[in-house]
């Protein structure tokens, strides 16, 4: 598990094509379809859980332009959060440290990534790469603590969501580049 999660460190394809950090807008519309345009593929988000119920075929392709407007851009019918789906096609692992603590223990002990994402309820998410050569599994309670890994099959609560409990989800790291 830790030779994963050194070559998941070395491994940095979390960017646009520009090289630059994606940075979403204040809409979930404007942040997926950045995220969109970086290659990940996203879903809309109930609470913490996806909005539809076909949301395991967008693991194996992106929605269209068209999906996202019609899952984003209808307030009447606007989800509460963006979900971002892990593994190859979105070329993202994403580490899940439930607490603060579990998070300082992470990022004391591992590779540090430039993406970082505080979470609603004062975790962390951290977005590492996806290396070509590995296959990366949904793991939960790494290390025996509440720290999970989510590659492919998975997705992750991303910013500008908000937590049921009405925190936002946040970049940690906004504008640094790769």
């Amino acid at each position: 598990f830790l030779v994963m999660i050194a070559m998941l460190a070395r491994t940095r394809n979390t960017t646009d094509p520009h090289g630059e950090l994606v940075i979403p807008g204040t809409s979930l519309l404007e942040a997926a379809a950045s995220f969109q345009r970086a290659g990940w593929s996203c879903l809309p988000l109930r609470g913490q859980q996806p909005a539809i119920p076909q949301w395991k075929q967008y693991q194996t392709q992106r929605p269209s332009p068209a999906e996202l407007r019609s899952w984003f851009g209808d307030a009447s019918t606007q989800p509460t959060g963006l979900g971002v789906v892990t593994g190859k096609l979105s070329r993202l692992v994403v580490v899940d440290c439930d607490t603060p603590q579990d998070a300082a223990f992470w990022l004391s002990r591992y590779p540090r990534s430039p993406l970082m994402v505080q979470t609603g309820r004062g975790g962390a998410h951290v977005y590492y790469g996806y290396p070509t050569h590995l296959s990366v599994a949904n793991r939960v309670g790494v290390l025996e603590r509440q720290i999970d890994v989510r590659g492919e099959g998975g997705y992750v609560v991303a910013p500008p969501s908000h937590h049921p409990n009405g925190t936002r989800y946040a970049w940690v790291t906004p504008g640094a580049s790769l």
